[in-house]
């Protein structure tokens, strides 16, 4: 009886190890595609299709959540390869690889029956009041315009939809510029961190 509750406590043991292991944050060099759409898609060596990773651009600190889609490119040095619409949001310029820190947010069970929808993706930043508008709008430097994305205060919890109406420029202190209706709204009279989410 000894044996078999040590072997099943070894077993279990290694398994964990295992386990961990293989979904440690990983750090390695991104490479930015030149897909001409508006999809925000990373492609992994190992990661299954459908599988959610965090990816931290060392350089500045901007994250992004990304569905993995596919496999990158074995002729390049880069361990992942990263949709051009989610490079500009977390500053991966063209033609250069960029160290990035990846971590592991959701496995797929199983294998998904679809793709998942186009352009849904998640970001955690600054948001900034500007401007004079009335309506629950706001200005992004890579979201489509027209697009609605939800904001939630990440201080009180507080959530809206606002609609990118407008082009902002691209800033490390920053990741959406919002009206002052929407920084009421939220709770936000300057400066505030909140949650971005599109697409779903």
């Amino acid at each position: 009886m000894k044996k078999i509750v040590c072997s099943v406590l070894f077993l279990i043991i290694v398994l964990s190890g295992v386990w961990a292991q293989q979904y440690m944050p990983e750090m390695g060099m991104a490479l930015r595609l030149d897909n001409r759409d508006d999809r925000l898609f990373v492609n992994h060596p190992h990661y299954p299709f459908g599988t959610r990773l965090k990816i931290i651009n060392l350089l500045n600190q901007m994250e992004l959540e990304l569905t993995v889609e596919g496999k990158p490119n074995t002729n390049t040095w880069a361990l992942i390869e990263i949709s051009s619409l989610a490079s500009d949001f977390i500053g991966v310029p063209r033609g250069v690889l960029n160290q990035v820190r990846i971590e592991v947010m959701a496995v797929p069970t199983a294998a998904p029956a679809m793709r998942p929808r186009i352009g849904s993706f998640s970001q955690s930043g600054n948001a900034v009041v500007q401007g004079s508008s009335t309506e629950l709008t706001a200005s992004h430097p890579s979201i489509p315009i027209g697009r609605d994305v939800v904001l939630t205060n990440s201080s009180n919890g507080r959530s809206i939809t606002v609609s990118v109406t407008a082009r902002s420029r691209a800033a490390t202190d920053r990741i959406i510029e919002i009206s002052p209706a929407a920084g009421r709204s939220l709770g936000i009279s300057g400066v505030g961190q909140v949650r971005l989410q599109s697409g779903q």
